[in-house]
């Protein structure tokens, strides 16, 4: 998307190149595994102890199903452990991979 904690964020901006190199690197990885990024994302924000619910986008009907199924993705441990590996997400976080 076009935003970061709620500002604007440009591939144009030195300050954002982390940002789109983090996010590249992501939605390659999703590719390679053949998961979206949406289903990366909600079945890491599920994967801590206590969340039993998150909050999805349903502002069109069609998103309440595509919603539905995100719910339920389970991703290999493969895919955690070369998030891990990339530095995608912390090697220490215990809970996936």
């Amino acid at each position: 998307g076009e935003f970061f904690n709620y500002r604007v964020v440009s591939r144009d901006s030195v300050d954002d190149t982390r940002l789109f190199e983090w996010r590249d690197r992501f939605f390659s990885l999703c590719k390679q595994f053949n998961t979206t990024p949406a289903e990366a994302c909600v079945a890491f924000s599920m994967s801590a102890p206590g969340i039993v619910s998150i909050a999805l986008n349903n502002s069109r009907a069609k998103w309440v199903e595509v919603n539905a199924r995100l719910a339920t993705v389970q991703l290999e441990d493969e895919f955690w452990l070369a998030m891990k590996a990339q530095g995608l997400i912390r090697a220490e976080y215990p809970f996936v991979g």
